[in-house]
This record gives structure tokens, sequence and C-alpha cells, in this order.
């Protein structure tokens, strides 16, 4: 996980990176690495 990244009660499939600065939000799904400063939200 990258710094300043927050990620709330979700699922995240294993060995995936989260990007820098990276907020995800409750009850998501990231089934695929992120890029930096993107939020990610919704089923």
């Amino acid at each position: 996980m990258g710094d300043n990244s927050y990620i709330a009660s979700s699922i995240i499939k294993n060995q995936l990176e989260i990007g820098k600065n990276v907020t995800v939000g409750m009850g998501s799904v990231v089934i695929k690495d992120t890029e930096d400063y993107v939020t990610i939200v919704g089923v």
C-alpha cells in the first residue's frame, strides 16, 4: 500500500498494488492494481 492511502471496509484481492494517495471507499471491490492519486468507490 502506498503512502497516505486510506482503505475503508472493502475487498482487495491478494497481491495487488495500491498506489500513493489512494482512497478506497466502503464496500468497494478492488480487482486490479491502482494508479496513484485516485478514489475508488462503489461495488
